[in-house]
């Protein structure tokens, strides 16, 4: 019997010593057989962690009881329940209790670090001030804050009366606080597939909502407002503190319930290690299935750029999801960190899967997609980042008071800029899909594994 174990799982399982001796892992079953999966599963006392779309079925085994999971007939294929991770994140500001380290440590992969070009330390305690006091405009020295109102501006780029009304926006990621003046008098949809309630504690959220659809505000630093203001928001927590770490079957989870909550627009900033080819790649499986129905799928690209190619992870390697990269305002270019294509490690080591995939998609497999103001820089000077309403941890780590606004850098936060255009050109144009998009986008120029397509802009699409 050939190996139903994703092809990753089974190189990475190889010569590797499980301790405690057990693996979460995800199968992958028909959906015509799922009910008879779970009671199989139920009748060989395996614990059943979560389902979702009524294919993935999540479970803790030890690793001697994979095989007997191959035997089964309705096992398709057996994936790992990747960590899966905020690919943009920076240290919180006001911590209650601070981590004691920036790194997680998972079986397969060891440690993992969160990127040190987002935490740059831990910053001093900063005072609290209520939401719209006047006060100076402290910042750290050499950070440029720029307002997203600014930023809106390059992709929103001509007059338009568009403002994303009736379109469902889902974010997933830390959580939004619908508390906050950005979202007041707002309904903000928010669930949690995370053992935490749905608000955000941590701020990477609640910016990516803000961005998206905030009503606009006048803060020390200039105007913020989201680029769809009128969009339905729906915000799924699938991260939870304290540095924003989920895992696969979370965000398969998260994507099942954008998917029943009617979302046309899913932004996910996130990511997390490709797990074989694209085929293989349950998130990957999942956008194919939402692209059918309609649904665009807008992902960041990650904020690995500064260790070379070939550092796009999943879900941004997907070739249906729309991938983006962080354009630096200041510089006029793509951030140095801003992750670089054409794809994720696995077909860096495995060169022959390259060429078999990038024969069956195209161009649709070389990431990134497209570029949106993201902030930067890592190599030069000053630190650029875009603000937005925040709540949680680290408000405060860039502009020194924690009055619910802060300045972030990164692919995450570019992504919600693209997602609240993508809101925009539904509201103009209801049946709108990920391909009439990149139709668009394929015009402007050739694809390079730095830019993609270039900078996506409103103006592109009339």
């Amino acid at each position: 019997m050939s190996s139903k174990l994703n092809p990753w799982l089974e190189e990475k399982l190889k010569g590797v010593r499980l301790n405690p001796g057990k693996i979460k892992v995800i199968l992958e079953v028909d959906p015509e057989h799922f009910n008879e999966a779970l009671a199989t599963l139920r009748a060989m006392n395996i614990p059943i962690r979560s389902t979702s779309f009524n294919t993935f079925i999540a479970v803790e085994v030890p690793e001697d009881v994979l095989w007997e999971l191959e035997r089964l007939p309705f096992v398709k294929q057996i994936h790992y329940d990747m960590p899966v991770y905020i690919k943009s994140i920076q240290l919180p500001a006001l911590l209650p209790i601070p981590p004691t380290k920036l790194t997680f440590t998972d079986p397969l992969l060891g440690e993992i670090r969160i990127s040190e070009v987002e935490i740059p330390g831990i910053p001093p305690p900063v005072p609290v001030v209520p939401y719209g006091l006047p006060v100076p405009t402290p910042k750290k020295n050499d950070v440029e804050i720029i307002p997203n109102s600014e930023t809106k501006k390059i992709i929103v780029d001509v007059s338009t009366t568009l403002t994303g009304r009736g379109v469902k926006v889902a974010v997933i990621d830390t959580g939004a606080t619908p508390f906050h003046p950005q979202l007041t008098l707002r309904f903000v949809e928010l669930y949690t597939v995370a053992p935490e309630p749905p608000f955000d504690m941590m701020g990477h959220g609640q910016w990516c909502t803000t961005e998206i659809g905030g009503n606009p505000f006048i803060t020390r630093f200039g105007r913020v407002e989201g680029i769809a203001p009128e969009a339905k928001l729906i915000h799924v927590k699938a991260l939870w503190t304290p540095l924003g770490v989920g895992s696969e079957s979370q965000i398969l989870k998260a994507m099942e319930i954008a998917m029943q909550r009617g979302a046309k627009v899913v932004s996910m900033s996130l990511g997390g290690e490709l797990q074989g080819r694209v085929d293989d790649d349950p998130e990957c499986k999942v956008i194919r299935m939402m692209k059918e129905k309609g649904i665009i799928v807008v992902v960041a690209g990650g904020n690995e750029g500064t260790n070379g190619m070939w550092t796009i992870d999943s879900p941004g390697a997907c070739p249906d999801a729309l991938t983006v990269g962080a354009y630096s305002v200041l510089f006029d270019e793509v951030a140095d960190f801003s992750s670089r294509g054409w794809n994720g490690k696995w077909y860096k080591d495995h060169p022959s899967d390259w060429s078999e995939d990038h024969a069956k998609y195209g161009d649709l497999i070389e990431k990134p997609d497209v570029i949106a103001p993201g902030g930067g820089h890592v190599n030069k000077t000053p630190t650029e980042v875009i603000y937005s309403g925040v709540t949680g941890w680290f408000d405060g780590y860039y502009d020194l008071v924690a009055d619910g606004f802060e300045g972030m850098r990164g692919t995450s936060m570019a992504t919600p800029h693209v997602a609240g255009l993508v809101a925009l050109l539904a509201e103009a144009v209801p049946n709108i899909t990920v391909d009439d998009i990149k139709n668009v986008m394929r015009r402007q120029k050739e694809k390079d594994y730095i830019e993609g397509w270039g900078m996506i802009k409103l103006s592109l699409f009339r």
